[in-house]
């Protein structure tokens, strides 16, 4: 295991038992931004982007809209690791509505409350056959070592920035059902470049 991806499990792992917590080290859940209304002018087909990675939305979102060449970057080297779980998630057999129950915390369809079923097992071995690498080895060391919800839970490796359901449908493209299955097509295609 290379020991970049050591440092990142123990940053993970200290977030997750609370020896450790600055906003910097925390995964934003989904984008905050009204990304189909900031990108709606911008004709990215076969273009060159640049893009923070934060919460993988920015350029899922770019790529859902043609771009070609994705380069992002972020001061936190987790969302690496997050975007391909996003990634891999659309690139699996799940459902446009296994997809929100397992990202969504604060807000699911199903629930009213925090959702219980968020980053299931079940869903997540459905995953893991489509993550590479580093990204591979880095969420399977979690799910290893704490439960779905201790790793999903907010406030701990995640920020508790997440908007509601509704919102995520108006705000980010592929979040609509309609857009989530033609989007699954383009999935295995997408790749960043991360500084």
């Amino acid at each position: 295991m290379k020991s970049q991806v050591k440092e990142n499990i123990k940053k993970a792992e200290g977030l997750l038992l609370g020896l450790s917590k600055t906003q910097f080290d925390m995964i934003y859940p989904f984008s905050n931004e009204n990304l189909a209304d900031c990108l709606a002018n911008f004709n990215l087909q076969d273009q060159e982007c640049l893009t923070v990675l934060g919460s993988g939305d920015q350029v899922l979102e770019m790529a859902y809209r043609g771009g070609k060449t994705l380069t992002t970057f972020d001061i936190n080297p987790l969302t690496e690791y997050y975007f391909y779980l996003k990634k891999a998630a659309l690139m699996a057999d799940i459902s446009y509505y296994e997809y929100l129950e397992f990202f969504c915390y604060e807000d699911c369809p199903d629930y009213n409350v925090q959702n219980p079923d968020a980053f299931n097992e079940k869903l997540f071995n459905k995953l893991v056959p489509y993550l590479k690498d580093d990204s591979y080895t880095f969420w399977t060391s979690l799910f290893n070592n704490f439960s779905p919800l201790e790793i999903r839970e907010s406030k701990k490796l995640f920020t508790e920035d997440e908007l509601s359901y509704q919102t995520l449908r108006q705000s980010i493209t592929y979040l609509t059902e309609e857009n989530y299955q033609k989007f699954k097509e383009k999935a295995p295609d997408i790749n960043i470049n991360f500084i």
